[in-house]
């Protein structure tokens, strides 16, 4: 207890088995993870698309035991004060324990209306932050710059868009609203606001 370790999750961990996206099937696991053949080759279908981690669970609305970001520390962080201009979201971050430690904010851009087949998650991570050594009561402001590129998605099915230096591809950047979401983990985001792209 001398040391607060703050680490945080990389994936989101389920409750149990019935909780994955894997289903109980002995057919479906065999096909998911050994794959078939067809005309002598070998084929591993994945078919959940965008759709994994913290992203499957949110649109199954299923909760899962520990969630994407999770994390254990021996002290408490409060989150206030969030404004949104541009792709600029500033907020501030207050530890609110009896002991220093560490905290990585985490920002989340909520979804766009797209056009089918686009798949679009509830929400994606579109940056973070990460408050080294912060002491007892002591309060940061945060700035996180969204990247422009979370602002679109890939169009398969689109034509190619000639970029500044030669380059081509087939991004679309979105419109309409879009939520801002702050917070500790991908399932406690006490901030947000909403924005208009």
């Amino acid at each position: 207890g001398k040391v607060n370790p703050s680490g945080k999750l990389a994936l989101t961990m389920p409750s149990g088995d019935a909780d994955t996206l894997v289903s109980d099937t002995p057919e479906h696991r065999k096909t998911r993870y050994e794959g078939y053949e067809r005309n002598g080759k070998k084929y591993i279908d994945f078919d959940e698309g965008i759709f994994t981690g913290y992203r499957w669970y949110d649109k199954m609305g299923i909760k899962p035991l520990y969630a994407f970001g999770h994390g254990l520390s021996y002290t408490a962080f409060s989150y206030s004060d969030l404004k949104v201009e541009g792709r600029n979201v500033t907020f501030t971050v207050t530890n609110t324990g009896d002991m220093a430690g560490a905290e990585i904010a985490q920002v989340y851009l909520g979804a766009a209306e797209v056009p089918p087949p686009i798949q679009m998650a509830q929400k994606q991570l579109c940056g973070f932050a990460r408050l080294e050594d912060m002491q007892p009561g002591e309060a940061r402001t945060v700035t996180v710059t969204i990247p422009e590129r979370s602002f679109c998605y890939w169009n398969a099915a689109g034509e190619l868009v000639a970029r500044p230096g030669g380059t081509k591809d087939k991004w679309v950047k979105t419109s309409g609203p879009r939520k801002i979401m702050v917070g500790p983990s991908s399932d406690n985001l006490p901030l947000a606001a909403s924005i208009l792209v």
